[in-house]
């Protein structure tokens, strides 16, 4: 084989590469030297994305929809000694030549559009299981492939992923704490941001709470669902009377 002209600039092959279709056979690229040349993969999630591996959930309307109200009244004991009222939840339900499938949550982004009444604090708390706890209420989500031409594992497949007033059954053998504290250390107010990270570096961020809306930053360890797996994130502003109302949206992407 012989080995294409070395770029004097870059040190790269001087030749350039054609793109050729799936399945077909192409042969390796060298450098000047006979070095095996590697491109820079794209971001991780646009790779995701091109494998049809990477996908979006959000709130099913953009209006002020009372459906997606959360809980009117949530008292620590509810998400704390036994979380039985969740904001958010999603469970692997793929089977299957699908069951081999984990699910890893990359991030959640919660947004007051209208606050509750009469609370002080804003507490959340994070777990994971392999018994079904999700009991009734919530509205579900909307799930979309990032992959634009459709044809990665339709969504309706993979995932059940609910936000609004979920009631939880107790807690079991499977329960798994991942994560508790302390999300506003004052009434929550229409703006106010939550974005949970999962995996990434546990940076420091600010948080400055004002009365037009705060956007806090929380990071969580890295979560995956294989299949019959779930994630609860509960929240609970203590002493509030009146539910408030959020919008939600994230992503997720397959192993």
């Amino acid at each position: 084989m012989t080995i294409p002209t070395q770029n004097a600039l870059y040190g790269e092959v001087s030749t350039a590469p054609t793109k050729q279709a799936n399945g077909t056979t192409v042969s390796s690229r060298f450098d000047g030297f006979g070095a095996l040349h590697v491109v820079p993969s794209m971001p991780w999630r646009h790779a995701k994305a091109a494998d049809g591996k990477y996908y979006s959930f959000f709130s099913a309307t953009l209006d002020l929809a009372t459906t997606e109200a959360g809980h009117a009244a949530p008292v620590l004991a509810d998400i704390d000694a036994t979380l039985v009222k969740a904001a958010a939840f999603f469970r692997n339900i793929a089977t299957g030549a699908y069951a081999n499938l984990n699910i890893h949550l990359d991030w959640i982004k919660l947004h007051c559009v209208l606050a509750g009444a009469n609370g002080t604090s804003m507490l959340w708390h994070a777990q994971t299981g392999t018994t079904s706890r999700l009991s009734t209420g919530g509205v579900a989500l909307t799930v979309t492939n990032a992959l634009a031409d459709g044809t990665g594992v339709a969504a309706s497949s993979l995932v059940t992923a609910q936000n609004g007033p979920i009631v939880i059954t107790a807690e079991n053998a499977s329960t798994l704490n991942i994560g508790q504290g302390v999300q506003r250390d004052s009434i929550e107010v229409a703006g106010d941001t939550t974005t949970f990270i999962f995996g990434a570096d546990p940076l420091g961020t600010p948080n400055v709470e004002v009365a037009t809306g705060t956007h806090e930053i929380i990071h969580l360890p890295p979560v995956v669902l294989p299949s019959g797996s779930e994630f609860i994130l509960g929240r609970a502003q203590v002493a509030q009377s009146v539910a408030g109302i959020y919008k939600i949206m994230g992503g997720f992407y397959l192993s």
